[in-house]
């Protein structure tokens, strides 16, 4: 999400006055980063379905948000919502088995902070989906603890501790043994 912060406010604005274009535009805008995000929670198949239903939620529910500077962590809170909502109503034994497949991978030690996305990725897998989330956000999307916190609706404590226990799964996972 790169674009300006005021111009984005602005979209914003002019969506809640019911402006399609500035809608679209700003959906445009949060697109690929919510989808990546998404993908890093749900199986990729999954993702585009939760991207639209997120999407569906923020179109209407835009002229709720009270302050639109906060707009990138509003539109993740709804992918979030949605995400885990699919989570919840998901057959849980196609993803047990890939966990366990991917449990079986060897994970290297000493990487986290430089390790690149897709080897985080492949680690991540045998995460817990909120473990997951919280490790992405701080490390891929370089959120801060309290950005995390504000995405996802949780008190910035149990955002941190979130972030040492998937930090703790994966240092036990990366141990030979």
């Amino acid at each position: 999400m790169d674009s300006n912060p005021c111009a984005r406010a602005f979209l914003v604005l002019r969506a809640q006055t019911g402006d399609r274009q500035a809608c679209g535009k700003l959906l445009e805008e949060l697109q690929r980063p919510l989808y990546r995000y998404l993908c890093r929670i749900l199986p990729p198949d999954a993702a585009g379905d939760a991207l639209q239903e997120a999407f569906v939620t923020i179109c209407r529910r835009i002229e709720t948000l009270r302050e639109p500077a906060y707009v990138n962590a509003w539109a993740y809170r709804i992918a979030s919502r949605t995400a885990f909502r699919m989570l919840g109503k998901q057959a849980r034994n196609r993803e047990t088995e890939e966990l366990q497949s991917a449990r079986d991978d060897e994970v290297e030690q000493a990487w986290i902070r430089r390790l690149d996305a897709d080897a985080l990725v492949e680690a991540m897998v045998s995460l817990s989906a909120a473990s997951r989330q919280v490790l992405w956000l701080h490390y891929i999307e370089d959120r801060t603890l309290s950005e995390i916190a504000s995405i996802l609706a949780i008190p910035s404590g149990t955002a941190k501790s979130r972030l040492n226990y998937a930090l703790a799964q994966l240092r036990d996972a990366a141990r030979p043994g």
